[in-house]
């Protein structure tokens, strides 16, 4: 898995996003599992190839899907579990 943080340099775009976060999988054997900690962001992000199901109220998980999907996630309040399986690639705009 490749991990990409882009932050922007256009001052309009700074007031409102901290930074792009592109993140690509090409392994089909890939299972981990990603813990994100309580905090006030808010990210919209892109799956190609994958989707985001929810499970529980502070588990996700990441599967490989066809087409893209989108979805919008923020303010964690407890720690939430994120099961990543398979191939995709996302963008994250926080």
């Amino acid at each position: 898995m490749e991990t990409t943080v882009i932050r922007p340099k256009n001052h309009l775009l700074r007031k409102y996003i901290n930074y792009f976060l592109f993140i690509q999988n090409d392994d089909p054997g890939y299972t981990k599992k990603h813990i994100s900690y309580p905090n006030t962001n808010y990210c919209l992000g892109m799956y190609q190839s994958g989707k985001l199901v929810h499970k529980s109220e502070h588990h996700y998980s990441v599967i490989t899907d066809k087409g893209y999907n989108s979805y919008l996630t923020g303010i964690y309040e407890k720690p939430v579990t994120f099961h990543v399986n398979g191939v995709f690639d996302e963008i994250c705009i926080d």
